[in-house]
């Protein structure tokens, strides 16, 4: 009958001589080499090179730049022998937030609580993917700092959702859009001091500066609680426990 005859061919797989970082210029090579985790004269490996491609834009969008491109090649430095791996990099821009909202603010300006917020319109904004999905938990730092202006005020019961996100198009801006539920402006009513008081109530009242009729401030009880603590500490009490229990009274 006929016969086939069958060779097979054995080539290795080269080893890397030499890998390149072409077209960074805000990340360095170095920590660009860190991030790939493949190093000089391994044995050229597609898998370890693909996840190395997959590091490096990851580092990428951990600085903000969403919109980087990596590319990897491999170059014959001699066939079949030895190889040259070249990560070829676009960096493009940052993400930019081009405007911050925020609905239902009508008592504390908004100059005020942006200049509050972490998120900086006109800034750069670092907690999204090159998908264009970005982090909720990204704004929960802005909507305790929010929180804490209205609650410095008086507003102690104002309600701020997490904010809406539009991204454009082309990745290259986002909108955010804040809502807030501003409610009622409280003051100072009655204060009293109860437990181990241990000092005339007329000094305690002395210590601290929340006073009634005023607008009541958290920031100002924090700092009531410390300078209380702080008198007790100076009769030895060092572990005392001062606990503020408010009570809202509507009218």
């Amino acid at each position: 009958g006929n016969e086939v005859r069958l060779t097979y061919r054995v080539t290795e797989k080269p080893s890397i001589v030499e890998i390149v970082y072409e077209g960074n210029s805000e990340v360095k090579s170095e920590d660009l080499a860190e991030a790939a985790g493949i190093k000089p004269y391994e044995i050229l490996n597609m898998a370890k090179v693909k996840e190395a491609t997959e590091k490096i834009q990851k580092l990428y969008e951990d600085k903000g730049f969403f919109l980087a491109k990596v590319e990897p090649a491999v170059e014959d430095v001699k066939k079949d022998e030895s190889a040259r791996l070249v990560f070829k990099i676009k960096e493009n821009d940052k993400v930019k937030v081009k405007k911050i909202t925020i609905l239902g603010a009508k008592k504390i300006s908004d100059s005020t609580l942006k200049g509050n917020m972490l998120t900086k319109e006109g800034g750069f904004f670092s907690f999204m993917s090159g998908s264009g999905a970005y982090k909720q938990e990204a704004f929960d730092r802005d909507v305790q700092a929010l929180r804490y202006v209205y609650y410095n005020q008086g507003y102690i019961q104002a309600k701020i959702d997490r904010p809406q996100v539009n991204v454009t198009p082309d990745k290259k801006s986002i909108y955010i859009a804040f809502r807030v539920d501003e409610g009622e402006q409280y003051s100072v009513g009655e204060i009293d001091f109860g437990g181990d008081v241990l000092f005339p109530k007329q000094e305690l009242a002395e210590t601290i500066k929340l006073t009634p009729g005023n607008i009541f401030a958290y920031d100002v009880l924090y700092k009531d609680l410390s300078d209380l603590q702080a008198k007790y500490g100076d009769l030895g009490y060092a572990f005392a426990n001062v606990i503020p229990r408010t009570r809202i009274n509507d009218k």
